[in-house]
Protein backbone atom coordinates (compact mmCIF):
# COMPACT_ATOMS: atom_id res chain seq x y z
CA UNK A 1 0.00 0.00 0.00
CA UNK A 2 2.88 2.68 0.99
CA UNK A 3 4.75 1.89 -2.32
CA UNK A 4 1.49 2.67 -4.42
CA UNK A 5 1.34 5.87 -2.52
CA UNK A 6 4.94 6.59 -3.52
CA UNK A 7 3.96 5.77 -7.17
CA UNK A 8 1.27 7.86 -6.87
CA UNK A 9 2.66 10.93 -5.65
CA UNK A 10 5.31 10.44 -7.93
CA UNK A 11 2.68 10.26 -11.32
CA UNK A 12 1.06 13.98 -10.06
CA UNK A 13 4.02 15.92 -8.45
CA UNK A 14 2.32 19.44 -9.09
CA UNK A 15 -0.51 18.09 -6.31
CA UNK A 16 2.29 17.34 -3.40
CA UNK A 17 4.27 20.25 -4.68
CA UNK A 18 0.85 22.46 -4.44
CA UNK A 19 0.04 21.08 -0.83
CA UNK A 20 3.98 22.37 0.51
CA UNK A 21 3.76 25.13 -1.20
CA UNK A 22 0.28 26.86 0.07
CA UNK A 23 0.45 24.89 3.80
CA UNK A 24 -0.92 27.52 6.52
CA UNK A 25 1.75 28.31 7.96
CA UNK A 26 3.63 29.37 4.14
CA UNK A 27 0.11 31.27 3.79
CA UNK A 28 0.78 33.14 6.93
CA UNK A 29 4.39 34.19 6.16
CA UNK A 30 3.14 35.20 2.40
CA UNK A 31 0.84 37.26 3.95
CA UNK A 32 3.03 39.05 6.61
CA UNK A 33 5.23 39.59 4.09
CA UNK A 34 2.93 41.28 1.70
CA UNK A 35 1.73 43.37 4.24
CA UNK A 36 5.03 44.47 5.43
CA UNK A 37 6.14 45.70 1.61
CA UNK A 38 2.45 47.24 1.20
CA UNK A 39 3.54 49.52 4.91
CA UNK A 40 6.88 50.29 3.10
CA UNK A 41 5.41 51.80 -0.01
CA UNK A 42 2.81 54.13 1.81
CA UNK A 43 4.83 55.39 4.34
CA UNK A 44 7.81 55.96 1.55
CA UNK A 45 4.67 57.66 -0.78
CA UNK A 46 2.93 59.53 1.73
CA UNK A 47 5.21 62.53 1.58
CA UNK A 48 5.18 63.20 -1.64
CA UNK A 49 1.10 63.02 -1.65
CA UNK A 50 0.99 64.78 1.17
CA UNK A 51 3.10 67.63 -0.64
CA UNK A 52 0.66 67.09 -3.77
CA UNK A 53 -2.40 67.99 -1.76
CA UNK A 54 -0.69 70.95 0.20
CA UNK A 55 -0.12 72.01 -3.32
CA UNK A 56 -3.61 71.12 -5.33
CA UNK A 57 -5.24 72.89 -2.36
CA UNK A 58 -4.83 76.45 -3.03
CA UNK A 59 -5.83 75.59 -7.04
CA UNK A 60 -8.94 73.43 -5.30
CA UNK A 61 -10.24 76.97 -3.87
CA UNK A 62 -9.38 78.84 -6.60
CA UNK A 63 -11.23 77.01 -8.73
CA UNK A 64 -14.34 76.85 -6.17
CA UNK A 65 -14.06 80.86 -6.09
CA UNK A 66 -14.13 80.91 -9.63
CA UNK A 67 -17.05 79.18 -10.76
CA UNK A 68 -17.99 78.62 -14.10
CA UNK A 69 -15.08 81.03 -14.98
CA UNK A 70 -12.25 79.93 -17.33
CA UNK A 71 -8.59 79.98 -15.51
CA UNK A 72 -5.74 81.19 -16.45
CA UNK A 73 -3.46 79.00 -18.73
CA UNK A 74 -0.74 78.15 -17.03
CA UNK A 75 1.12 76.14 -18.91
CA UNK A 76 1.20 77.48 -22.84
CA UNK A 77 3.96 79.82 -23.03
CA UNK A 78 3.40 80.00 -26.72
CA UNK A 79 0.03 82.52 -25.66
CA UNK A 80 2.91 84.97 -24.06
CA UNK A 81 2.34 88.35 -25.58
CA UNK A 82 4.28 91.44 -25.12
CA UNK A 83 2.04 93.54 -22.58
CA UNK A 84 1.89 96.94 -24.00
CA UNK A 85 -0.41 98.59 -26.37
CA UNK A 86 0.84 102.10 -25.24
CA UNK A 87 -1.77 104.52 -26.81
CA UNK A 88 -4.58 103.01 -24.96
CA UNK A 89 -4.69 103.22 -21.65
CA UNK A 90 -6.47 104.97 -18.83
CA UNK A 91 -4.90 107.28 -16.35
CA UNK A 92 -6.15 106.13 -13.11
CA UNK A 93 -6.81 109.22 -10.53
CA UNK A 94 -6.47 109.53 -6.59
CA UNK A 95 -4.00 106.89 -6.33
CA UNK A 96 -1.87 106.47 -3.80
CA UNK A 97 1.51 104.72 -4.78
CA UNK A 98 4.37 105.96 -6.67
CA UNK A 99 3.25 104.26 -9.66
CA UNK A 100 0.17 101.90 -10.57
CA UNK A 101 -0.31 99.61 -13.57
CA UNK A 102 -3.31 97.19 -14.44
CA UNK A 103 -3.61 95.06 -17.22
CA UNK A 104 -5.26 92.64 -18.72
CA UNK A 105 -3.28 89.36 -18.79
CA UNK A 106 -5.51 87.37 -21.34
CA UNK A 107 -5.51 90.55 -24.32
CA UNK A 108 -2.11 91.53 -23.17
CA UNK A 109 -3.14 95.20 -22.86
CA UNK A 110 -2.16 97.58 -20.22
CA UNK A 111 -5.89 99.11 -19.27
CA UNK A 112 -4.66 101.89 -17.07
CA UNK A 113 -1.75 103.28 -14.95
CA UNK A 114 -1.30 105.88 -12.64
CA UNK A 115 2.05 107.33 -10.48
CA UNK A 116 3.00 110.08 -7.57
CA UNK A 117 6.06 109.51 -8.81
CA UNK A 118 5.45 110.14 -12.88
CA UNK A 119 8.09 112.73 -14.25
CA UNK A 120 8.49 114.78 -17.46
CA UNK A 121 7.93 112.38 -20.53
CA UNK A 122 8.39 109.40 -19.05
CA UNK A 123 5.10 107.12 -19.32
CA UNK A 124 3.54 106.14 -16.42
CA UNK A 125 3.93 102.58 -16.74
CA UNK A 126 7.54 103.08 -17.24
CA UNK A 127 7.98 104.89 -13.43
CA UNK A 128 11.61 103.64 -12.19
CA UNK A 129 10.78 101.86 -8.91
CA UNK A 130 12.23 99.83 -6.31
CA UNK A 131 10.23 96.32 -6.42
CA UNK A 132 12.09 94.98 -3.42
CA UNK A 133 10.68 91.30 -2.73
CA UNK A 134 8.56 91.41 -6.33
CA UNK A 135 12.13 90.93 -7.16
CA UNK A 136 11.78 87.08 -5.53
CA UNK A 137 9.52 86.36 -8.46
CA UNK A 138 12.45 86.70 -11.21
CA UNK A 139 14.21 84.96 -8.76
CA UNK A 140 11.79 81.91 -8.99
CA UNK A 141 11.73 82.00 -12.72
CA UNK A 142 15.55 81.95 -13.20
CA UNK A 143 16.00 78.96 -10.09
CA UNK A 144 13.02 76.84 -11.98
CA UNK A 145 14.18 77.51 -15.74
CA UNK A 146 17.68 76.47 -14.85
CA UNK A 147 16.56 73.20 -12.50
CA UNK A 148 18.67 69.85 -13.01
CA UNK A 149 16.92 66.77 -14.07
CA UNK A 150 17.52 65.42 -10.18
CA UNK A 151 16.38 68.92 -8.99
CA UNK A 152 13.63 67.37 -6.39
CA UNK A 153 16.29 65.17 -4.60
CA UNK A 154 19.04 68.41 -3.75
CA UNK A 155 18.76 69.70 0.02
CA UNK A 156 20.36 72.59 1.74
CA UNK A 157 21.62 72.71 5.14
CA UNK A 158 21.63 76.09 6.68
CA UNK A 159 24.49 77.43 8.70
CA UNK A 160 24.07 80.02 11.37
CA UNK A 161 26.85 82.25 10.35
CA UNK A 162 25.08 83.10 7.20
CA UNK A 163 21.60 83.38 8.84
CA UNK A 164 23.12 85.73 11.07
CA UNK A 165 24.43 87.95 8.10
CA UNK A 166 21.10 88.21 6.27
CA UNK A 167 19.70 89.60 9.53
CA UNK A 168 22.38 91.84 11.00
CA UNK A 169 24.08 91.94 7.55
CA UNK A 170 21.67 92.60 4.82
CA UNK A 171 18.69 93.33 7.35
CA UNK A 172 16.55 90.70 5.71
CA UNK A 173 13.18 88.81 6.25
CA UNK A 174 13.91 85.48 6.70
CA UNK A 175 11.46 82.40 6.31
CA UNK A 176 12.21 80.47 9.64
CA UNK A 177 14.86 77.95 9.08
CA UNK A 178 17.15 77.42 11.81
CA UNK A 179 20.73 76.55 11.52
CA UNK A 180 22.02 73.03 11.27
CA UNK A 181 18.05 72.31 9.46
CA UNK A 182 18.10 70.71 6.00
CA UNK A 183 15.08 71.68 3.58
CA UNK A 184 14.18 70.38 0.06
CA UNK A 185 14.25 72.57 -2.75
CA UNK A 186 11.02 72.66 -2.82
CA UNK A 187 10.82 74.11 0.20
CA UNK A 188 12.95 76.48 -0.86
CA UNK A 189 10.71 77.79 -3.24
CA UNK A 190 7.81 78.01 -1.10
CA UNK A 191 9.94 79.69 1.77
CA UNK A 192 11.11 82.44 -0.83
CA UNK A 193 8.06 83.03 -2.08
CA UNK A 194 4.86 82.89 0.83
CA UNK A 195 7.18 84.22 3.64
CA UNK A 196 9.62 86.33 1.18
CA UNK A 197 12.74 84.60 3.11
CA UNK A 198 16.07 86.02 2.33
CA UNK A 199 17.13 82.38 4.15
CA UNK A 200 15.27 80.41 1.54
CA UNK A 201 16.23 82.17 -1.72
CA UNK A 202 20.23 82.14 -0.13
CA UNK A 203 19.64 78.27 -0.46
CA UNK A 204 18.67 78.08 -3.67
CA UNK A 205 21.27 80.11 -5.28
CA UNK A 206 24.26 78.23 -3.44
CA UNK A 207 22.12 75.09 -4.10
CA UNK A 208 21.83 75.37 -7.99
CA UNK A 209 24.60 77.62 -9.08
CA UNK A 210 28.59 77.61 -8.47
CA UNK A 211 28.20 81.78 -7.25
CA UNK A 212 25.93 84.77 -6.49
CA UNK A 213 27.84 86.50 -9.65
CA UNK A 214 26.78 83.56 -11.52
CA UNK A 215 22.65 83.88 -10.35
CA UNK A 216 22.73 87.63 -10.91
CA UNK A 217 24.13 87.46 -14.72
CA UNK A 218 21.38 84.51 -15.57
CA UNK A 219 18.61 86.11 -13.45
CA UNK A 220 19.29 89.86 -15.97
CA UNK A 221 19.26 87.41 -18.76
CA UNK A 222 16.25 85.82 -18.11
CA UNK A 223 15.04 89.30 -17.15
CA UNK A 224 15.89 90.43 -21.25
CA UNK A 225 14.39 87.34 -22.61
CA UNK A 226 11.05 88.10 -20.89
CA UNK A 227 10.98 91.57 -22.07
CA UNK A 228 11.80 93.59 -18.99
CA UNK A 229 13.61 96.31 -20.63
CA UNK A 230 13.80 98.52 -17.95
CA UNK A 231 15.32 96.64 -14.90
CA UNK A 232 18.54 95.32 -14.09
CA UNK A 233 18.97 93.63 -10.61
CA UNK A 234 22.00 93.30 -8.35
CA UNK A 235 20.72 90.94 -5.84
CA UNK A 236 18.21 88.42 -5.48
CA UNK A 237 16.22 89.15 -2.29
CA UNK A 238 15.13 92.71 -3.89
CA UNK A 239 16.96 94.79 -1.38
CA UNK A 240 17.44 98.47 -2.35
CA UNK A 241 20.17 99.37 -4.40
CA UNK A 242 21.10 102.46 -6.58
CA UNK A 243 21.33 100.02 -9.03
CA UNK A 244 18.25 97.96 -9.26
CA UNK A 245 15.38 99.13 -10.30
CA UNK A 246 12.67 98.04 -12.34
CA UNK A 247 9.11 99.56 -13.64
CA UNK A 248 5.29 98.53 -13.40
CA UNK A 249 5.08 97.27 -17.00
CA UNK A 250 7.98 94.92 -16.38
CA UNK A 251 7.09 93.64 -13.10
CA UNK A 252 3.28 93.27 -14.40
CA UNK A 253 5.03 91.39 -17.23
CA UNK A 254 7.31 89.36 -14.78
CA UNK A 255 4.69 87.78 -13.05
CA UNK A 256 2.21 87.07 -16.73
CA UNK A 257 5.50 85.21 -17.48
CA UNK A 258 5.76 83.55 -14.15
CA UNK A 259 2.24 82.13 -14.56
CA UNK A 260 2.58 80.37 -17.56
CA UNK A 261 5.36 78.10 -15.79
CA UNK A 262 3.74 75.52 -13.74
CA UNK A 263 6.15 74.64 -11.07
CA UNK A 264 6.21 78.99 -10.56
CA UNK A 265 2.70 78.83 -10.57
CA UNK A 266 2.18 76.58 -8.38
CA UNK A 267 4.52 78.43 -5.39
CA UNK A 268 2.67 81.80 -6.70
CA UNK A 269 -0.93 80.59 -6.26
CA UNK A 270 -0.65 78.84 -3.03
CA UNK A 271 -2.14 80.34 0.50
CA UNK A 272 -0.25 77.93 2.60
CA UNK A 273 2.47 75.87 2.55
CA UNK A 274 3.98 73.46 5.05
CA UNK A 275 7.34 72.04 4.72
CA UNK A 276 8.40 68.10 5.07
CA UNK A 277 9.82 67.05 9.12
CA UNK A 278 13.13 68.87 9.54
CA UNK A 279 15.25 68.78 12.99
CA UNK A 280 14.31 71.35 14.72
CA UNK A 281 10.58 71.85 13.46
CA UNK A 282 9.01 68.32 14.03
CA UNK A 283 5.63 69.05 12.50
CA UNK A 284 7.70 70.86 9.46
CA UNK A 285 7.48 74.88 8.89
CA UNK A 286 4.22 76.36 7.99
CA UNK A 287 4.13 79.30 5.44
CA UNK A 288 1.16 81.37 4.32
CA UNK A 289 0.60 83.95 1.43
CA UNK A 290 1.85 87.26 2.34
CA UNK A 291 0.54 88.34 -0.65
CA UNK A 292 -2.75 86.92 -0.04
CA UNK A 293 -3.02 87.57 3.51
CA UNK A 294 -2.23 91.38 2.73
CA UNK A 295 -5.25 91.62 0.18
CA UNK A 296 -7.64 89.11 2.32
CA UNK A 297 -8.29 92.07 4.42
CA UNK A 298 -8.55 95.25 2.00
CA UNK A 299 -12.14 96.77 2.95
CA UNK A 300 -13.77 96.96 0.06
CA UNK A 301 -12.74 94.58 -2.31
CA UNK A 302 -15.36 93.72 -4.93
CA UNK A 303 -17.22 90.45 -4.19
CA UNK A 304 -16.64 89.60 -8.13
CA UNK A 305 -12.75 88.98 -7.86
CA UNK A 306 -11.06 85.99 -7.03
CA UNK A 307 -7.58 85.93 -5.92
CA UNK A 308 -5.21 84.17 -7.78
CA UNK A 309 -1.36 84.57 -6.89
CA UNK A 310 0.99 87.08 -6.33
CA UNK A 311 3.96 88.47 -4.05
CA UNK A 312 4.11 91.36 -2.03
CA UNK A 313 7.23 93.89 -1.58
CA UNK A 314 8.75 96.02 1.02
CA UNK A 315 12.07 97.62 2.21
CA UNK A 316 12.70 101.84 2.75
CA UNK A 317 11.30 102.57 -0.42
CA UNK A 318 7.82 101.78 0.60
CA UNK A 319 5.03 99.19 0.32
CA UNK A 320 4.56 97.29 -3.24
CA UNK A 321 2.18 94.40 -4.57
CA UNK A 322 2.12 92.67 -7.73
CA UNK A 323 -1.39 90.25 -7.95
CA UNK A 324 -3.48 88.54 -9.93
CA UNK A 325 -6.77 88.20 -10.05
CA UNK A 326 -9.75 87.09 -12.03
CA UNK A 327 -12.99 89.20 -12.75
CA UNK A 328 -15.71 88.39 -15.28
CA UNK A 329 -13.55 85.80 -17.29
CA UNK A 330 -10.58 87.87 -17.59
CA UNK A 331 -7.22 87.45 -15.73
CA UNK A 332 -6.51 90.84 -14.63
CA UNK A 333 -2.73 92.16 -13.00
CA UNK A 334 -2.34 94.68 -11.00
CA UNK A 335 1.04 96.02 -9.52
CA UNK A 336 0.74 99.16 -6.63
CA UNK A 337 4.59 99.90 -6.31
CA UNK A 338 6.22 101.86 -3.34
CA UNK A 339 3.41 103.06 -1.08
CA UNK A 340 3.58 104.79 1.57
CA UNK A 341 1.39 102.22 3.71
CA UNK A 342 0.11 98.60 3.21
CA UNK A 343 -2.94 100.36 3.12
CA UNK A 344 -2.60 102.91 0.24
CA UNK A 345 -1.12 99.86 -1.57
CA UNK A 346 -3.88 97.35 -0.85
CA UNK A 347 -6.30 100.51 -1.42
CA UNK A 348 -4.78 101.44 -4.81
CA UNK A 349 -5.20 97.07 -6.03
CA UNK A 350 -8.99 97.44 -5.03
CA UNK A 351 -9.65 100.50 -6.75
CA UNK A 352 -7.94 99.07 -9.53
CA UNK A 353 -10.13 96.00 -9.82
CA UNK A 354 -13.25 97.88 -8.76
CA UNK A 355 -12.81 100.92 -11.00
CA UNK A 356 -11.43 99.56 -14.19
CA UNK A 357 -11.16 96.26 -14.28
CA UNK A 358 -14.20 95.16 -16.47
Amino acid sequence: MEREKRRAERRTPGRRNLSRRFSPNRMVAVFVAAVITAVVIVAGAYPVMARAGRVSAAKSQIREAAGEQELYDSVSVIRMKQAVEADDYSAMTGMRSAADILIDADACKIIAAAGTAATGSTPLYQTRIRPASMTKVLTLVTIVENLPADWKSRTYTFDVDKLQYLVTGLNASLAGFLSGETASAEDLMYGAILPSGADAVEGLVETFFPSEEDFMAKMNETAQKIGMTNSHFTNPYGLDDPDLYSTPEDIARLLQYAMHNSTCEEVLTARTYTTQVMSRHSEGLSFTSGAYAAMSGTDGMPGNVTYIGGKTGYTESGYSIVVMYLKNGHHYICVAANAKTDQDRNADVRDMLMNYAK
